[in-house]
Parts: C-alpha cells; sequence; structure tokens
C-alpha cells in the first residue's frame, strides 16, 4: 500500500488535466481514472479520449498494465 501510494505521488496526478481528448481521431481509446483515498486526500478523477498526459506509460508500469498500443501518443502537458 505504502509502495503504490508513493508511486502515485512520484507521477505527480495533481498536476495532470481533469480531460486529454485527441478530437482528430473519431474511434479509438477512452479511459479513466479514478483514485479515492481513506486518508482524507480528494478523490482523483481524469478522464480522456485518444489522449494521454505524458507519464501515463510511467502509471501503467506502476499498476502492471502491458503496453498492448506501442503507438500511443502522449501529451506535452507544456502545450495546454
Amino acid at each position: 500500500k505504502e509502495e503504490l501510494f508513493k508511486g502515485l505521488c512520484n507521477l505527480h496526478l495533481s498536476q495532470w488535466h481533469k480531460r486529454y481528448d485527441n478530437l482528430k481521431v473519431l474511434d479509438g481509446t477512452q479511459w479513466t481514472l479514478t483514485i479515492a483515498f481513506s486518508n482524507g486526500f480528494r478523490t482523483i478523477h481524469i478522464t480522456g479520449s485518444n489522449a494521454y498526459p505524458y507519464n501515463f506509460q510511467a502509471l501503467r508500469e506502476l499498476l502492471g498494465i502491458p503496453d498492448d498500443d506501442p503507438d500511443i501518443e502522449y501529451v506535452d502537458d507544456e502545450e495546454d
């Protein structure tokens, strides 16, 4: 539990946008991340459609989710 929490903190999820969208893709992958904490931290709810924050792959690795789409394009948050 502590290792997971530390990994989530290292991702700086509070700096992620609430939504990531690639409007150029009409069909693809939609995703939702919701994390509810029992220690008073606010719930994190982030969604996306064919767009991802720059360190989304690190989240996948932390959660043990395989990289099934090597062509994923990650968003540079500085451009928003």
